[in-house]
This record gives structure tokens, sequence and C-alpha cells, in this order.
């Protein structure tokens, strides 16, 4: 795998280990490439297993490099953050049968040395999703290149943490539990915000749901 300038990955806990060897990582240890020092993934030490985010790595392979150089028009674009969430609430329907999701971070994200917003990422709620159809193509003047879109359309709510997981916990309340990176899920608030803009005035909300598309990946 690689990210731009990627050659190697370090996991968040390393240096503090290097500087107290004594001291116990945690169960989660963030996987950053040692080159940029972008959050790539997650190393679960419970089960010595790596998590590896799709829209922040690439996978090449011989067949792969081959193909793209004899026909680099027919490389498709990596999936988006946005792509993999339309992809993991589309599973969780298919699996559980529940159109209700409730989105909360998987662990706090590592701080970033070039965000001066004094933590401000830290303050995006959860996201409480309803899905209402899982397969609709729609097409906007507002994107006139794009063309015919397949997309979910979905209503959703920002609320508390606190209010996530009192749901999460709640044997009355049919919701499935969506986990990703707050990065991923404050981007697809505005990915939501935006995509309302494409719905008729009168149809973007809904008993106090708000109405939005999520775009599908096509490969």
């Amino acid at each position: 795998f690689s990210t731009p300038d990627a050659t190697s990955t370090r996991s968040t806990a390393a240096a503090a280990l290097d500087a107290s060897p004594a001291a116990q990582p945690p169960r989660l240890l963030h996987v950053t490439c040692a080159s940029c020092a972008v959050h790539i993934g997650f190393y679960n030490t419970a089960i010595a297993s790596v998590v590896l985010f799709k829209w922040q790595t690439t996978c090449q392979t011989t067949a792969t490099v081959a193909a793209s150089a004899a026909s680099p028009l027919a490389e498709s674009a990596p999936p988006t953050g946005a792509d993999c969430l339309a992809a993991t609430l589309l599973a969780t329907l298919s699996r559980s049968g529940s159109s209700k999701s409730v989105i909360v971070p998987t662990v706090q994200a590592p701080p970033n040395p070039n965000n001066d917003d004094g933590g401000g990422e830290q303050q995006q709620p959860a996201l409480h999703v309803w899905v209402l159809n899982s397969n609709i193509t729609y097409a906007s003047s507002l994107r006139p290149s794009a063309g015919p879109r397949s997309a979910l359309k979905l209503l959703y709510k920002p609320i508390p943490f606190e209010q996530a997981d009192a749901m999460l916990e709640s044997f009355a309340l049919d919701v499935q539990e969506v986990n990703f990176p707050v990065a991923v899920i404050a981007a697809a608030a505005r990915g939501f915000e935006d995509s309302a803009l494409l719905l008729p005035a009168g149809e973007r909300l809904f008993n106090g749901w708000r109405v939005a598309l999520l775009d599908k990946w096509v490969g």
C-alpha cells in the first residue's frame, strides 16, 4: 500500500514506547505514514491485526501496474471516505436488515500539529442515519458534467455522542453502530448538507430529519 510520498509506516505509540519501554500501548494504535504523517489506519494490539483506510491507501500489483501503463485512461479514481461510508451503510443494511445506523468515531483522531483551531474537530457530533432508498439514480443541473449518478437517499440527524451511546445500548431501538474516523464523519456531514441543494426546497426536511443523497462509488 502507499500514500503520496509514503515509504513506510509507524504507529503513534512508537515514540512513547521508545521513551518508556514499560508503558502499555492502548488496544488501538494509529497507523501513520512515516514520511508524510498521514493517518492511514489502525493496529489492533489485542488481535494483532491492521485495518487500513481504503480512501487513504492504494494497492499496486504487477498486473495493475502493467494494465495502467497499457491504458492510463482506464484507471478509475480510488474511493473516497464518503464512498466507503456508502458501501458500509449498504453492507450493514444487507447484513442486519436495519436501515438505521449511528455513525460514531472509531477512536479519537491523532492530533494534527498543523491544526490551530484548538481541537475543534473533536466537536463533530455523531450522525443518526436512516437509509430510505439504497438504489436511486439522479442527475442535476448543478452538476451537469457528472451525468446520472447512483446514490443512496437517506435521512439524517446530527446527535451528541451521549445520545448515540444511549441509542446503541438500548434494546428497544433497532440501530446499528458504524465506526469511522472523526474526519470522515465531518466530511460526510458537509457532503450531506451540500447534497440537499440538489433536492427541491420542499423536500430537504422530513419530520425533523434532514434529507440527503450519498453517492455510490463506481469503479
